[in-house]
């Protein structure tokens, strides 16, 4: 009789605990989706394009390197998500394996591009590319 006491109270602790846990989640997830994606979106990229600048002022581009410069920024980082949501299921699996070749294209031409500038820098340049673009997902 007291070990099923001792299990029935153990069940309930461990349900309370997970309905406690469930209910955090939830109220978490929520408040992490109420944000506006577009605006997020926009500030990252804003953010990006400042880094770049900013790179760019340290680098202090010849005019023979400036040319690959404009290469380099010129290359697209990321596909067209906005028309997933009206797709039916199997139109967004065959829009997501495009996107995804497509991305993939575009990170090719991407790291060439890369290639070629960083090939163009002087070794101080390199060092401050590397610094610069450590932790960056380029």
């Amino acid at each position: 009789m007291k070990k099923n006491i001792r299990l029935i109270g153990l069940g309930v602790v461990v349900t309370s605990m997970l309905a406690v846990s469930g209910v955090a989640l939830a109220d978490r997830t929520e408040k992490s989706c109420n944000h506006d994606r577009k605006t997020s979106k926009s500030a990252m990229h804003d953010g990006h394009i400042e880094k770049l600048h900013r790179i760019k002022e340290q680098l202090k581009l010849t005019q023979a390197q400036q040319p690959l410069w404009d290469s380099f920024i010129a290359t697209p980082t990321h596909g067209d998500h906005a028309r997933m949501d009206t797709r039916s299921t199997a139109d967004r699996l065959k829009m997501m394996k495009e996107n995804m070749e497509m991305m993939y294209g575009q990170r090719l031409a991407r790291i060439e591009s890369m290639q070629a500038l960083y090939a163009a820098l002087d070794t101080s340049q390199q060092a401050i590319f590397d610094k610069a673009l450590k932790h960056s997902r380029h």
